[in-house]
């Protein structure tokens, strides 16, 4: 007998099914047909059961094992759950005067951040950067993202002031300018160059998990904007409260506000059209969900047409409207003959 191995991951979208190999982390298209004739016997099988280019396609990519009957018992469907020991996976701060003087109240009741991500604007100035450095020294924390926004210009001064942390700095350069760091004399520091666009598919082990019960974006997330506010994120409209306002940030109670952790469980699989795309275990995505009475939906339409598998920067690219896919809050209806009108002329 033959088997999948249990390191090896299946998504079914509308159009084809995503492969995932988390040992070697590489990605691969099958027909969903053949999914459905892997996933019928519980991804064990005979090599007479499938096709030629099936079995190839498998054997070429590594992705099958030997089994002995008597031992298929013995290989456990690989599960996790992901569980972080922190307070808030990420934490973003917008600096400024205002929020640097409240950096501290997050110390007060030792709240944990796996990952810190300070964006600097023109409302970011030296004292603002002086309060940071103070708040930073505090942190348990290995890797500190930073984000230069267009209006910013103190970065010389940021430089210095960080030179001799050898922690890693991860730059996101956003100012449309060229950026230096002079003063480090570690092997620290990552630029991101301007211009670069971030995918929003991350083909990770833990994302992979993480997305079965979380969103992968809002879940886990705190966000603290130039005014002080306090929210989930920063696309979030729902706003706690105001660091200032507060002696203390206590993140028990703030992980009890249900309007704050609001989109924390709504998973890819309860949106209509995420639900339908092979890339929804990897998908990091910024949209608000917004709840209908069967599922949520998003207002913005996603640069991915799960429909026609084709990315909007790619060839024969067409929105859901053009691809025959019209969106109802609570519901996606498809023009099945334009829809695969559309698709032959794209694929055959």
């Amino acid at each position: 007998m033959k088997s999948i191995f249990k390191n090896v991951f299946f998504t079914k979208g509308h159009n084809r099914t995503l492969v995932f190999d988390s040992l070697k982390n590489d990605i691969f298209f099958v027909p969903n047909s053949f999914y459905e004739k892997l996933n019928s016997n519980n991804f064990t099988f005979k090599v007479e059961d499938l096709s030629t280019d099936e079995y190839n396609f498998l054997l070429e990519n590594e992705l099958l094992i030997d089994v002995d009957n008597n031992n298929l018992r013995n290989f456990s469907d690989l599960r996790g759950i992901i569980d972080f020991p922190f307070d808030f996976k990420i934490c973003v701060i917008e600096l400024s005067e205002a929020v640097s003087f409240q950096l501290g109240k997050l110390l007060l009741n030792r709240m944990l951040f796996g990952q810190l991500n300070v964006v600097f604007s023109e409302f970011s100035n030296l004292k603002s950067i002086d309060c940071l450095i103070a708040f930073i020294d505090e942190l348990e924390i290995d890797c500190i993202d930073l984000t230069f926004e267009t209006g910013f210009t103190e970065y010389e001064y940021l430089f210095k002031s960080i030179s001799k942390d050898n922690r890693i700095y991860i730059i996101n350069n956003n100012t449309n300018k060229k950026i230096v760091d002079d003063y480090h004399s570690f092997n620290n520091r990552m630029f991101r160059p301007n211009g670069i666009k971030e995918s929003k598919i991350t083909n990770d082990l833990s994302v992979y998990f993480e997305s079965i019960e979380k969103n992968t974006y809002y879940s886990d997330k705190l966000f603290i904007g130039r005014n002080t506010e306090i929210k989930n994120s920063k696309e979030s409209d729902y706003i706690y409260n105001h660091l200032s306002d507060l002696d203390s940030l206590n993140s028990i109670k703030l992980l009890r506000d249900e309007k704050f952790i609001e989109y924390w469980r709504v998973t890819k699989d309860k949106i209509i059209v995420c639900k339908d795309c092979e890339f929804r275990r990897f998908c990091n995505d910024n949209r608000p969900p917004i709840k209908g009475k069967k599922f949520y939906y998003h207002e913005r339409e996603c640069e991915y047409n799960p429909y026609i598998s084709k990315w909007s920067e790619e060839d024969n690219y067409v929105d859901l409207q053009s691809a025959g896919i019209s969106i109802e809050k609570d519901d996606v209806i498809i023009d099945k003959d334009k829809l695969n009108t559309i698709n032959e002329y794209i694929w055959d």
